[in-house]
């Protein structure tokens, strides 16, 4: 009787045993399906690499005539009236670049920034707005502040 206990014993060890076996491959398995998603999605989304902030086209400085030293006549220069620099549209106000992520369509990145699917095709002049693939980098209209 005592050698068909130990056999039992025996055989509950190589069940738990194959259990834990099982439960450690099945973590190494979801673990090793998820990384592309983690660290190509999710990582960059919290992190917010795939979001660059270009800043606004500035207008050209306007130069300055050089001063006239105390000796000299000033002449007198041409009366023209400096045309005001022109205001900025709303695809200039401020714009990102954003990299498209696998799965993503127009739509879902309009969504995503508050702008509109025209928009983003007008500015970018995407000639097929369906065959935006993954990796391509597009530059996205941030929302605009409301005008006081």
């Amino acid at each position: 009787m005592e050698d068909f206990d130990d056999k039992n014993g025996l055989v509950w060890e190589w069940l738990k045993f194959g259990g834990l076996l099982t439960a450690c491959v099945s973590i190494v398995v979801v673990i090793a399906f998820s990384r592309p998603f983690v660290f190509g999605r999710l990582i960059p989304a919290v992190l917010g690499e795939h979001l660059v902030i270009v800043p606004p086209p500035q207008p050209p400085a306007d130069p300055t005539p050089p001063a006239t030293s105390p000796t000299e006549t000033p002449t007198a220069a041409p009366t023209t009236t400096p045309t005001p620099p022109p205001q900025p549209t709303a695809t200039q106000a401020a714009v990102l670049t954003y990299t498209v992520q696998p799965g993503e369509n127009l739509t879902l990145i309009a969504q995503k920034h508050g702008t509109t699917v025209e928009e983003i095709i007008t500015l970018n002049r995407l000639s097929n707005p369906d065959q935006i693939t993954a990796g391509t980098v597009l530059i996205i209209p941030t929302p605009h502040p409301p005008s006081p």
